[in-house]
């Protein structure tokens, strides 16, 4: 680009040159044809160049210049680039005709010899700097739209961004400026403009489409972590489905879209793995492997230890592993060259031995200095304190038990034959229990065997036909328990008394079980834990009720520890892991009667104060909420199947097999008030009319079903069902289970309006939802449907392992509970989702109800019992919290958890939440 072109006669030279001078001098870049065109080039084409390039086009007016064809040529490309003109007078004699019309409607400036140069050249110059910045924005723009034009309009020259943008708002402040724009520049402005809009609307969709893609693959994220969590749930890792559903809460929470049936997916993960999950925290070394022989809790709960072996050189070496009860390694103990056996905390919590296989034994302080050394000559089988810290006893190889004080004298030895492979000592000190095996080469049958503090021999018990591996006693001190690779747990009292077995080999379909390695009473004593050989925890009552199992170690488990709060189990496993198990349960109470033998039937006045339990030998049981047992009598002479009260709570009725009055009216005092005595043996199913003024009752022998007044008067009977039979909510439809798999439903004239088919086996039990718009039906084929009132299958539940037995909805209508013979309550939602499964009956549970304000559900069972549990249902920001806090320990203390895990507790609670609750 230059400042001016200078268009001139070769007879005017001269002047010329001394004006290229001057404007040189004065920084105007000046293009003169003397020194502009190469030799080669092509000449008219660097003219025009020339001319486009310059801001301002200066004629030299003589009468050769005017006369000249090629200036004229000059000129008129001038004019058609709307260059801006400036005519300067050099000589006189010329004819103005012949100057261009372009030239003669312009102010002229004069140089002739007689003007005085400086003058004029500075007119010149105001005249160069008027309005600048203009016409260089139109000498810039028309230099490019020429090269637009030149290069066949290619859209690459085109202009785009802040440089569009600057001439946009240019040409807007140059509509009364000299030069205009020209024809071509304002065609390359809207080429430019056109091109930049369909260059955005295809930005736009690329951007668009590659949005899609990148919210769809957050979405496939989102899927792939909820259908993991609810993998990693069905095979028992219920921790790591919680760790996944988190996962899929803080993507969903990320997102910038939303979408209500991904939304439900997340909740309902979340919501099935808080509810089902027992891991609280899993306590590992690093990354290498290593197995776990004990565990314990120091007596205050605050800390826990761990026996932890490693091959190292060939070698099998131990140490004490000490960590926080919130799972923070503290620091590891002085290492074992052998393999530990066993670790113990001192009654007061401040000390801990070690005991390992060639025969050392160690006392540590908790900050890991070595206190004491002693010594037994075959090897460690296992340590114990006594009670008072006193001394310390340990079991041999070589069957013999010894004794030490603290200070290291060795003042017991207790002699016996085969080995010793662990010991307890009684909470007040006197007794001494070891257990192992009879033959010294370690098999043979297992023996325990009962000592005095002071050496005298008390009982042998050899109830086991293999070697017994742990031995412990129950708070009392006067029940022992002891497990070993028979596969049984066995209680005993003092006097060698064989008070019950357990066999862990047949728990519930739990998987085979070769042996059980440890077992120990919980602190207040109403629980056992065993661990075994297949890796599990197992759980009875102390009445030896099954509680339940605690699945997720990869190998076998060889130690347990209850914490002193009865609330966490410590588990360790050749799998290289301690593991703390939460047994908070979701029971609220837990009712029994000593009368009864086991609970068919279940009820709860609609204000929900009493429970009525009717058993399997005609007993009915009445409590109040608190769990007082107010009322026990004999109500039929055999089992109660049904219970239904009265809208109005002041009455309940009951249904029996085989009686003289196979359906009774009692008031809450006991009092029979009516009997209904019309149906042939026995009655399945008894309930009120919502509206209360009758009662409908199901003869499964005599396959009727009967609609009664409360005086006892028949007044309808319905051929066809043998099984339960429900009122609607508004009185006007009868739903009745035939023995075929079949539900009829009926008005009270006894008109067949429906028939619901799809179960595979008998319904056994069947319910309206509280708006009477689905039914639901539990049947002998372990599942439950849901239908709608006119009769379409909306719903297959699916996850019992047997008969189910009892149905409710809740009051809001939202869940469902159901009770089977596999001892469990699960409640669901209405989409099918299992939400949590309640584990605690020891038999099976035969009748379920939720109570009428819906915070509680009761159920019945075989076990003899009646439990109340609590039936919270949590919104998505409450499981979401109690997500993140479960979970909170281990993401800040394992080793081994993913730097991107680490804050996810944090990531989740700090964002703002995109699902809708």
């Amino acid at each position: 680009m230059s400042d001016v072109f200078i268009s001139y006669s070769r007879k005017d030279t001269d002047f010329v040159k001394a004006l290229y001078a001057a404007l040189e001098a004065r920084n105007r870049s000046t293009w003169v044809d003397w020194s502009n065109i190469p030799l080669t080039a092509d000449w008219w084409q660097e003219i025009q160049t020339g001319i486009e390039s310059a801001d301002t086009f200066v004629f030299i007016i003589s009468s050769d210049s005017v006369a000249s064809a090629v200036c004229n040529q000059e000129i008129d490309h001038a004019v058609l680039h709307h260059k801006r003109l400036f005519p300067i007078v050099r000589r006189n004699e010329f004819d103005l005709s012949q100057v261009h019309p372009a030239l003669q409607k312009r102010n002229w400036l004069f140089f002739r010899e007689t003007d005085d140069f400086d003058r004029a050249f500075h007119q010149l110059l105001e005249a160069l700097d008027t309005d600048l910045e203009h016409v260089r924005q139109h000498t810039k723009l028309l230099i490019k739209a020429i090269e637009w034009e030149k290069s066949r309009r290619d859209d690459s020259f085109l202009l785009r961004g802040n440089g569009l943008a600057d001439i946009e708002q240019w040409l807007a402040h140059s509509k009364d400026k000299q030069p205009r724009p020209t024809e071509l520049q304002n065609h390359y402005v809207i080429a430019s403009e056109q091109w930049q809009r369909q260059e955005i609307e295809r930005l736009q969709s690329l951007y668009e489409q590659a949005e899609q893609r990148r919210i769809e693959a957050e979405r496939n994220e989102v899927k792939a972590l909820c259908k993991s969590s609810e993998a990693l749930f069905i095979s028992n890792q219920e921790f790591e489905a919680l760790l996944e559903a988190l996962r899929a809460v803080r993507r969903l929470k990320l997102a910038t879209w939303t979408e209500a049936n991904l939304q439900k997916q997340v909740r309902l993960a979340l919501q099935q793995a808080v509810y089902g999950v027992k891991e609280r925290n899993r306590l590992e070394i690093g990354d290498h492997p290593v197995f776990v022989k004990q565990v314990c809790f120091s007596p205050d709960g605050t800390l826990i230890a761990a026996a932890v072996n490693a091959v190292v050189n060939a070698q099998v070496k131990g140490s004490i592993i000490l960590w926080s009860s919130k799972g923070q390694q503290i620091r590891t103990l002085a290492r074992h060259e052998s393999y530990i056996m066993s670790v113990c905390f001192s009654p007061d919590g401040q000390a801990i031995a070690s005991g390992d296989a060639s025969g050392k034994i160690y006392l540590w302080s908790l900050e890991g200095q070595r206190l004491r050394h002693y010594h037994d000559p075959t090897g460690i089988g296992d340590i114990q304190f006594t009670p008072d810290g006193a001394l310390l006893i340990a079991g041999s190889n070589d069957g013999a038990v010894r004794g030490w004080t603290v200070e290291g004298e060795e003042i017991l030895t207790l002699p016996t034959a085969g080995y010793v492979t662990s010991i307890d000592i009684s909470p007040d000190g006197t007794i001494i229990a070891a257990a192992g095996g009879s033959n010294a080469r370690g098999g043979g049958n297992g023996i325990v065997r009962l000592w005095t503090i002071a050496g005298q021999e008390l009982q042998t018990l050899d109830g086991h036909i293999a070697p017994v591996m742990a031995v412990c006693f129950d708070a009392t001190g006067t029940v022992i328990a002891s497990s070993g690779w028979d596969r049984k747990i066995k209680l005993w009292s003092l006097n060698g008394q064989e008070l019950q077995s357990l066999d862990a080999d047949c728990m519930g379909n739990q998987g085979s079980c070769e042996a059980v390695l440890d077992v120990r009473f919980s602190p207040d004593g109403t629980s056992i834990a065993a661990a075994t050989q297949d890796g599990l925890v197992k759980l009875w009552s102390s009445e030896g009720h099954e509680l339940g199992v605690l699945k997720g170690h990869t190998s076998k488990l060889c130690s347990i520890s209850f914490s002193p709060t009865n609330n966490l189990i410590a588990s360790g496993s050749v799998d290289g892991t301690v593991r703390l198990w939460n047994l908070s349960d979701q029971t609220l109470l837990t009712l029994t009667s000593n009368k009864s033998h086991g609970f068919l039937s279940i009820g709860v006045s609609p204000d929900g104060q009493w429970v009525v339990a009717g058993s399997h030998d005609g007993i009915i049981a009445i409590w109040d909420r608190q769990g007082q047992l107010l009322k026990l009598f004999q109500g039929h002479q055999n089992c109660i199947n049904d219970i239904g009260f009265s809208p109005d709570g002041q009455t309940f009725a009951t249904a029996s097999n085989n009686d003289t009055a196979t359906v009774r009216l009692w008031n809450l005092d006991g009092d029979e008030l009516q009997q209904f005595i019309w149906h042939n043996r026995g009655v399945y199913s008894v309930s009120f009319s919502p509206d209360g003024q009758s009662l409908l009752s199901v003869g499964w022998e005599d396959g009727t079903i009967r609609l009664w007044n409360l005086k006892g008067q028949l007044l309808k009977t319905i051929d066809g069902a043998r099984l339960d039979a429900r009122f609607s909510p508004d009185s006007q439809i009868i739903a009745a289970a035939d023995a075929i798999a079949n539900v009829t439903l009926w008005n009270l004239d006894g008109e067949n309006l429906n028939t619901l088919s799809g179960h595979k086996d008998t319904v056994r039990r069947l319910c309206f939802s509280p708006d009477g718009q689905i039914i639901a039906t539990a049947s002998d084929d372990k599942t439950i449907k849901l239908w709608s009132i006119s009769g379409e299958e909306l719903k297959t539940l699916t996850g019992h392992q047997g008969r189910i037995q009892g149905l409710s909805f809740s009051p809001c209508g939202q869940y469902l509970a159901s009770a089977s013979v596999d001892k469990t309550i699960k409640l669901w939602n209405l989409e099918g989702q299992e939400l949590k499964t309640l584990k605690g009956h020891g038999n099976s549970v035969s009748a379920v109800c939720f109570s009428p304000d819906g915070e509680a559900i009761v159920s019945a069972s075989m076990d003899n019992t009646v439990k109340l549990w609590n039936a919270e249902i949590l919104d998505f920001d409450e499981l979401v919290i109690r997500g993140s806090n479960w979970v909170q320990d281990y993401l800040q203390t394992n080793p081994n958890v993913e730097e991107s895990d680490r804050l996810l507790c944090d990531q989740i609670m700090s964002k703002p939440r995109n699902v809708e609750g």
